[in-house]
C-alpha cells in the first residue's frame, strides 16, 4: 500500500468516526393532561441514556408502539424523568423525529446547560420543565424562538446567572418556577403580579456581572492558547492564575462549568462550556485562519523519506487524524454560522 493510499484510508476512517455517537430511544406512548398545554400525546422515555457530550446527544431513532391511529407526527410531548438517565446535554434531532412538540420535560437528568440553539427548532413550545438538573447559566435570547411558552420550570437547578432579558419576549408566560436555585428562590403561578415580581427579582439577584467577566476572560484565554507561542504562554499563564484567584474569592466558586474550564486550562486541555455562540465561532474562525495543513504536510513529508516503514505509518495516521479533526471543526463552524 502506498503512502497516498494509507493517507486516504485513514482519512476516511477518521471522518466516519469523527461525528460522535448517535442515540436510540425507547418510548412508551400515551395521552395525559397538563395545565398550560392541555391534552398531550407524549413519548415517555423508557431506556437508560448516557449523554455526556454534545456529540453524543444526537437522537438517531425512536422505538415504541404508538396508540391506535397515532404516529410520530401526533406526538406533542417528550418526557424524561428517571434519575438513572444521564442527559448532560440537550438531546438533538428531536425536532426532526417529533415535528409538533409543545411540551418538553427533562427531570433529574443532570442537564448542565440549555442554549438558544437547543430550543430554536421548537417554535410551538408551550411547556418546558427542566426540574432538578445542574443548569447554572440562562443566556439572553434563550427563548428568542419560543414565543408560545406559558410554563417554564427551572426548580432545583444551580442557577447563578440569568441574563437581564431572558423572559422579556415571553408575552404568554403564566407559570414561572425558579425556587431552589443559587441566586433565586421564587415562583409565580398563574398570577401576573407575582410573575412580574419574580422576573424583576431575577434581574436584580441573578445578573452576575463578575461571572460574565470571568466567563469572557476565560474564553479569551482559551482562544489564544490555540496558537500561543513561547513568548505569549507565560503571560497567558499569569492571566489565568490571577483570574482563578478572582474566581476562588467569588460567591460562585462552586460553579461546575467554570471549575472544569480552569482545570482544563491549567493542563492546557482546551475546553469550553459547549457554547455554539460567539465564543465557539470565534475559536473556529481562528482555527480556520491560523492552521494551514498544506504547509504542515510540506514540513512533515520530507522527514518521512528518512524514516522506517512503521514510523511512516504512525506519522501518516497522526497527521491524518489531526487533519480530519480540523475539517470537522470547520464544518461545525459553517453549520453554526448558517443557523
Amino acid at each position: 500500500m502506498t503512502i497516498k493510499e494509507v493517507f486516504v484510508f485513514v482519512a476516511c476512517f477518521a471522518m466516519l468516526c469523527g461525528f460522535g455517537d448517535s442515540v436510540d430511544i425507547q418510548c412508551e406512548y400515551g395521552t395525559s393532561f397538563y395545565h398550560a398545554v392541555g391534552y398531550v400525546y407524549e413519548c415517555v422515555l423508557q431506556n437508560t441514556l448516557n449523554i455526556k457530550s454534545r456529540e453524543s446527544a444526537v437522537i438517531n431513532s425512536v422505538n415504541g408502539s404508538h396508540s391506535s391511529g397515532k404516529t410520530s407526527a401526533d406526538v406533542t410531548g417528550f418526557w424524561s424523568w428517571d434519575s438513572t438517565r444521564v442527559i448532560e446535554y440537550f438531546p438533538r434531532n428531536l425536532d426532526n423525529i417529533f415535528t409538533n412538540l409543545k411540551m418538553i420535560v427533562i427531570q433529574y437528568g443532570r442537564l448542565k446547560e440549555i442554549q438558544q440553539s437547543d430550543l430554536r427548532p421548537f417554535t410551538k413550545l408551550v411547556y418546558l420543565n427542566l426540574y432538578q438538573n445542574d443548569i447554572e447559566f440562562l443566556e439572553d435570547g434563550l427563548f428568542a424562538y419560543n414565543p408560545e411558552l406559558e410554563f417554564v420550570n427551572f426548580v432545583s437547578n444551580k442557577i447563578i446567572h440569568i441574563g437581564s432579558q431572558v423572559f422579556d419576549n415571553l408575552n404568554k408566560l403564566t407559570w414561572l418556577y425558579l425556587h431552589k436555585n443559587t441566586c433565586i428562590n421564587m415562583d409565580a403561578e398563574n398570577n401576573q403580579t407575582a410573575l412580574k415580581e419574580v422576573i424583576s427579582q431575577a434581574k436584580v439577584k441573578c445578573y452576575n456581572s463578575e461571572y460574565l467577566i470571568i466567563d469572557n476572560e476565560l474564553a479569551m484565554i482559551e482562544d489564544k492558547l490555540f496558537c500561543a507561542n513561547s513568548e505569549a504562554l507565560p503571560v497567558l499563564t499569569q492571566h489565568l492564575k490571577d483570574l482563578q484567584t478572582q474566581y476562588e474569592k467569588s460567591n460562585f466558586s462552586k460553579s461546575w462549568s467554570l471549575k472544569e474550564r480552569f482545570e482544563a486550562l491549567n493542563t492546557f486541555k482546551i475546553q469550553n462550556r459547549g457554547s455554539v455562540g460567539k465564543k465557539m465561532m470565534t475559536k473556529l474562525e481562528k482555527i480556520q485562519d491560523d492552521i494551514s495543513m498544506t504547509s504542515t504536510m510540506q514540513k512533515i513529508i520530507p522527514a518521512i523519506s528518512t524514516t522506517d516503514n512503521s514510523m511512516k505509518l504512525v506519522i501518516i495516521i497522526s497527521c491524518s487524524i489531526m487533519f480530519l479533526i480540523n475539517i470537522v471543526l470547520i464544518v461545525i463552524y459553517h453549520k453554526i454560522k448558517t443557523e
